[in-house]
């Protein structure tokens, strides 16, 4: 069947679909068993398996005819003496990152104006030709062919990359959209691995020429296979039918620019993306220098390295989607950026306390080094640093997809990429310089670290989002064992009161850790007193109330506030007693949430956090040394039950429902 043709199947099964349908014609699941089911492993895999495929099959193709052909064209520069060894590596990434640079801007919103399916596989068709050129490249080594195989990968990844990074929030749900995520970087990592491998097993060790035809034989085998499971990918309407294609790339870029500038988050999730490919690009750059000056060791202890960095990139990608909790969770960016500057300032003074062998002893190898207690350090400060820095991106690319425009995503991810270019390039130059002023290279990893905190603090910033999110998860995962239940009650959009119980100081942070959506919080104004709690409340924008009889203006102006955020879509949440509970039992609640539910006509949902009591943020009497030495990570829970009309709301009602979770049996 024709893309047209599957497209216009699901448009019409979407319409007559009694459920939930999405803006892109997908039917979403409507009982609650349907949902957990959709948001299943295996839910998930089926739902991206086209995607997936096409992804795994297209990263090894790139990664084994780039290695490929980037030998064979040293090996015909080097052999005649026209290439210096430094000279072949920067033509090879100008012939590759040339086309990607100039013409991103104009795939990223080509992907925008048209319809995704056929827009997909004519990409791939297109690959399938570049691979054919690479495999005649690759038998003949004419250097025009070579040169220009290398330009066609890098034009061809141009076109794939923003339309592949725009496909994933279409298909996916947005809890899936972060374990989506983790899954497509594991699976590239793992396919740059096995390219290389492949390209050292059969054209680096090409001794008659037989190498030579396999890897042309391979590399259109893995173009064939890339192209057959781009046909597997759903069919998705155009973002933009109207989109204008500007083929200048400085003003296609510009106008993205704009539009990327006026959100703040956004515009932050890209530079730390673009960060850590910087970072990346200087600590594989110092690998091989580090390995034979510092360590002693040979091109097999490099080899270890790099395996061991992309497990643990595969290792922390899988790791964010498990501490997300099906959301998109930021406060696990400044979790992953300490996690980057610990471990490398650690290879820093790993490489200062390894022993210095004398001039000439033998090169060691991997089971060598394992065999010194320094070398299994930095084993582990190489493993652990790749580890955090995929739990650092996965949920900022996440925040790219998430916070750009339907209309103009792909266009957005398109200036991401070539963001994450332009810093990658900036990392050649930052290592270029160092060795310039002749700086040590154990040394340069104690300056990325340090640039790397400089780095988070900016942007930490201009964004407390962030930091503030780290704090949520920490208590609600960290501190607490929290579980959550009857949360899928909660709307995926549109406004909706939550009226809970108030135990402690740090409810309010529990109830923003589980919430799957943005909450605003309604609180008593004092606290906004206490010095920690005033930033935090600053920046979650929480709504300040008071005493009707001492602060009335500060009460009307909180009831407009909560009128306006609801107006707007926004979760509104309120401890409706009016204070923090000092003999654990749930006082009366106030009749204020009367007033906002009808003059809103949003829907309440009455919470319950329940085992808080006793707790170190709770008032408990007695001393502090007794709440302190509760045990670490005890058991609580957050419950829900069904919203309250807002017709029917009342303050007796609402308090009865709580009070009746705060009974009911785990």
């Amino acid at each position: 069947m024709s893309g047209e043709g599957r497209l216009g199947t699901l448009e019409k099964s979407a319409a007559e679909c009694p459920g939930r349908g999405r803006e892109d014609g997908l039917v979403l699941p409507t009982t609650f068993w349907e949902r957990e089911q959709s948001l299943s492993r295996s839910g998930l895999a089926h739902r991206m398996g086209g995607l997936l495929q096409t992804c795994v099959w297209d990263g090894l193709r790139e990664s084994f005819l780039g290695l490929c052909l980037a030998w064979r064209l040293g090996e015909w520069g080097l052999g005649a003496g026209l290439l210096a060894p430094g000279g072949l590596v920067a033509l090879v990434a100008a012939l590759y990152l040339a086309p990607w640079i100039l013409f991103l801007p104009a795939a990223g919103q080509l992907a925008d104006r048209r319809e995704t399916s056929g827009w997909v596989r004519r990409i791939q068709r297109a690959g399938l030709g570049v691979s054919a050129l690479a495999a005649l490249a690759l038998v003949t080594g004419h250097p025009a062919l070579l040169t220009a195989s290398l330009a066609g990968l890098g034009l061809h990844a141009a076109f794939f990359g923003p339309v592949r990074s725009s496909l994933l929030p279409r298909i996916l749900e947005r809890e899936q959209r972060v374990a989506g995520n983790a899954l497509l970087l594991a699976a590239t990592s793992g396919t740059f691995l096995a390219g290389a491998l492949g390209a050292w097993m059969l054209a680096c060790r090409d001794g008659d020429g037989g190498g030579c035809w396999a890897a042309a034989t391979a590399g259109l085998l893995l173009g064939f296979m890339g192209e057959r499971a781009s046909c597997r990918i759903p069919a998705f309407p155009a973002a933009d039918p109207k989109a204008e294609v500007l083929w200048n790339p400085l003003r296609a870029a510009w106008r993205t620019v704009r539009r990327v500038a006026r959100r703040r988050v956004l515009h932050l999730s890209m530079l730390g993306v673009a960060w850590i490919c910087l970072f990346g690009c200087v600590i594989l750059g110092l690998l091989d220098p580090w390995t034979r000056q510092v360590l002693h060791a040979g091109d097999d202890v490099v080899g270890v390295f790099l395996v061991l960095m992309v497990l643990g990139l595969t290792c922390g990608a899988l790791l964010s989607e498990r501490l997300s909790y099906e959301r998109l969770e930021v406060g696990l960016v400044p979790f992953g950026s300490l996690g980057m500057t610990v471990f490398a300032f650690d290879l820093f003074l790993a490489s200062r306390s390894f022993p210095t062998p004398s001039p000439s002893a033998p090169l060691l190898g991997p089971f060598q080094l394992l065999g010194l207690l320094a070398g299994v350090r930095i084993l582990v400060d190489l493993l652990l640093l790749a580890t955090f820095a995929g739990v650092f991106v996965v949920p900022l690319w996440t925040a790219v997809q998430q916070h750009a425009d339907r209309a103009w995503r792909a266009s957005a991810l398109a200036l991401s990429l070539g963001l994450n270019a332009v810093f990658f390039g900036g990392g050649v130059v930052f290592l270029v310089v160092l060795a310039w002023w002749e700086c040590r290279v154990g040394t340069i990893f104690a300056v990325l670290a340090a640039l790397n905190g400089l780095v988070a603090v900016y942007i930490y910033t201009l964004t407390p989002e962030f930091f503030l999110r780290l704090l949520a998860w920490l208590l609600a995962h960290g501190v607490y064992r929290l579980e959550a239940r009857g949360l899928e009650e909660i709307p995926r959009e549109g406004p909706m009161l939550l009226a809970c119980n108030h135990v402690s100081f740090a409810d309010w942070l529990v109830i923003a850790a589980t919430v799957k959506r943005p909450v605003r919080f309604v609180m008593w104004h004092a606290y906004a007193r206490i010095p920690l709690l005033r930033y935090l409340m600053r920046d979650a924008r929480v709504i300040p109330i008071g005493s009707s009889r001492q602060a009335p203006e500060l009460v009307e102006r909180a009831f407009r506030e909560v009128a306006e955020a609801l107006a707007q879509g926004d979760l509104v949440c309120l401890f409706p007693e009016g204070r923090i509970t000092t003999d654990g039992h749930l006082g009366r609640f106030r009749p204020g949430i009367e007033r906002m539910a009808c003059d809103s006509g949003a829907p309440v949902m009455p919470l319950a956090l329940r085992g808080f009591w006793g707790s170190l943020f709770s008032r408990q009497p007695g001393r502090l040394r007794r709440r302190l030495c509760r045990p670490l990570r005890s058991r609580v829970e957050l419950v829900a039950t069904r919203p309250i009309p807002a017709e029917e709301v009342t303050a007796e009602r609402v308090q009865a429902e709580v009070a009746r979770l705060l009974c009911q049996q785990p």
